[in-house]
């Protein structure tokens, strides 16, 4: 399948028998998006070219195409142990049908893995928030290797209270339990971007370790990322219409698998920094398909595949770490 191809399905698959103008007029009514200026025109005549295939679209119609379909790209709050639906009003949903059927029960089969991700902070410096890590076991907690150094000043080593894991951290209601202090850095790939952490909790505190999807993933799956983006320069002005300053918390991000490789898997849900250490999850199972690791909003985000995690945490756990 061509770069086109790929494209256009996820357009349609996006904008369904919408014209662009309209899904974004009602996204606008929705979040107040501010407008971005000739992009829903140029974005429209990117998708009526690739339909007909009579002439391709220039390189900005694209660009323009794929800017649009990634500001219909939500990133619901999560709230009390659940994420919220996907944003809409009453005859106003822009989302398909399809989409948001899987993403409803996504939420209710994720409310039980929400409190087994968590932020990871530094307990002194400037900026403390680095970024987002999960249970894999009920001791250990998978992050990046980047955040381990960012969290480290570059040492990818911690002492017992350097870090600490906050399981919450919702837009609404406090914190129910203590921060959970990181014990050590337990092991660093040698090649791909993840780590693992010792993690102690309370005594008593249970929580289940995330599940692995490790099947040939279909193509189009639906996709979530859940973590704690940040606030970052390097993103476009409307990103604060999505975000609507409320960075940092807990929230989830829809989107779609667009390419799976050795090691790697793309996908295209809104992400910041502060994703980095996400789980990316399939809507249909609720299992971990791969590890966020890099990412700009508008543009593909990359993770590690669920194969390689799972081989990790397996050479990890049978030592005595």
């Amino acid at each position: 399948m061509t770069s086109d191809e790929r494209l256009f399905g996820r357009a349609q698959r996006t904008f369904g028998d919408l014209r662009v103008d309209q899904a974004v007029a009602k996204v606008r009514a929705i979040i107040g998006l501010p407008a971005v200026p000739d992009s829903e025109k140029a974005a429209q005549s990117a998708l009526d070219k690739l339909s007909t295939g009579r002439e391709r679209p220039t390189a900005t119609e694209l660009a323009a195409l794929e800017f649009v379909i990634r500001m219909m790209r939500p990133a619901p709050l999560s709230r009390h142990g659940q994420l919220d639906p996907l944003p809409s009003k009453p005859g106003s949903s822009v989302y398909q049908p399809d989409v948001a059927k899987a993403w409803d029960g996504f939420r209710d089969s994720g409310s039980k893995m929400l409190y087994s991700i968590g932020r990871l902070d530094r307990t002194s410096g400037h900026d403390p928030q680095e970024g987002t890590g999960f249970l894999v076991a009920d001791d250990l907690v998978l992050t990046n290797h980047h955040v381990v150094s960012k969290l480290s000043n570059g040492a990818d080593e911690v002492d017992e209270g350097m870090v600490m894991i906050r399981f919450y951290q919702e837009y609404e209601g406090p914190e129910p339990v203590p921060s959970c202090p990181i014990v050590k850095v337990v092991a660093i790939h040698p090649t791909l971007d993840m780590a693992l952490l010792q993690v102690k909790l309370p005594n008593g505190d249970v929580r289940p370790p995330l599940t692995f999807d490790t099947r040939a993933l279909p193509p189009h799956l639906l996709v979530g990322a859940i973590g704690y983006p940040f606030k970052d320069a390097r993103n476009p002005l409307f990103v604060e219409a999505i975000y609507q300053g409320r960075y940092g918390v807990k929230r989830g991000a829809i989107g779609e698998l667009m390419d799976a490789r050795e090691h790697f898997v793309f996908h295209d849900c809104s992400t910041l920094g502060g994703n980095s250490g996400s789980p990316v999850l399939a809507l249909d199972t609720g299992g971990v398909i791969a590890l966020h690791f890099t990412g700009e909003f508008m543009y593909r985000n990359q993770a590690v595949a669920a194969a390689d995690i799972t081989q990790f945490v397996r050479d990890v756990t049978k030592s005595d770490h």
